[in-house]
């Protein structure tokens, strides 16, 4: 019925337009189709909820990521004391005091990630020196884990 309804008004689109019929019909027909179509599958859904309807997982439902394993942490432990407890020691920052290790001050500089803390391990920045070519990934990644681990625990 509703296709038959579409035909209809575009005949009457294109009444005494010839030559507006002579080029548009296949095309104009294939729109009304297509729209028709998808008109009949939006119709038939069921209702879509506004972004703004979406209730947010409760705070207990919300997946956590697994705590770093014990071994990581001890391996980022000994790897922090040999290569960056010398300006870092305990969290602090003894070349520029304000940038510290806690973790407000990680969050303030985009830095409480592990992966923003191996890109700074990794790279350096400013008067940090780069460790990508004396440590391995995996020591970066470990000492970044526990970097990140001690934050969060108030070093």
């Amino acid at each position: 019925m509703l296709l038959k309804s579409m035909i209809h008004l575009h005949l009457r689109l294109l009444k005494n337009r010839p030559l507006l019929m002579k080029h548009l019909w296949p095309s104009g027909l294939r729109i009304c189709l297509i729209f028709t179509v998808a008109w009949n599958v939006v119709a038939a859904s069921p209702a879509i909820a506004a972004p703004s309807q979406i209730e947010p997982l409760p705070e207990e439902e919300a997946i956590a990521p697994s705590p770093p394993s014990s071994v990581k942490l001890n391996n980022g432990k000994t790897l922090f004391q040999q290569n960056c407890a010398v300006c870092h020691i305990n969290g602090q920052n003894l070349i520029i005091a304000h940038k510290t290790l806690a973790y407000d001050t990680l969050k303030t500089y985009g830095m409480n990630s592990i992966e923003a803390i191996t890109r700074q391990v990794t790279y350096g920045k400013n008067v940090m020196p780069a460790f990508g070519e004396s440590l391995s990934s995996d020591q970066i990644d470990d000492i970044a884990t526990y970097v990140l681990h001690q934050a969060q625990q108030g070093w």
